[in-house]
């Protein structure tokens, strides 16, 4: 899930538009900078990289699962 396109998560266009001129293509290539580097490289607030780093990690990062919901068979 980490090499999934960050076209393909439906990100607002303005910043998604950032990470492409910035060569951010994929999931893998925002989560693996800080948010500081990430506020830096692409210069705009520090509140819209949360935000946008907390939309791909949901999308890209599968629920937990406990050991109570698993099933055995």
């Amino acid at each position: 899930m980490a090499n999934k396109m960050l076209s393909e998560m439906g990100l607002p266009k303005s910043i998604a538009y950032i990470f492409a001129a910035r060569n951010l293509i994929t999931a893998k290539d925002v989560l693996s900078l800080t948010e500081f580097e990430l506020m830096e490289l692409l210069d705009v607030d520090i509140a819209v990289v949360a935000s946008a780093v907390a939309h791909i990690s949901e999308i890209t990062c599968p629920p937990y699962q406990t050991t109570a919901e698993t099933s055995i068979t």
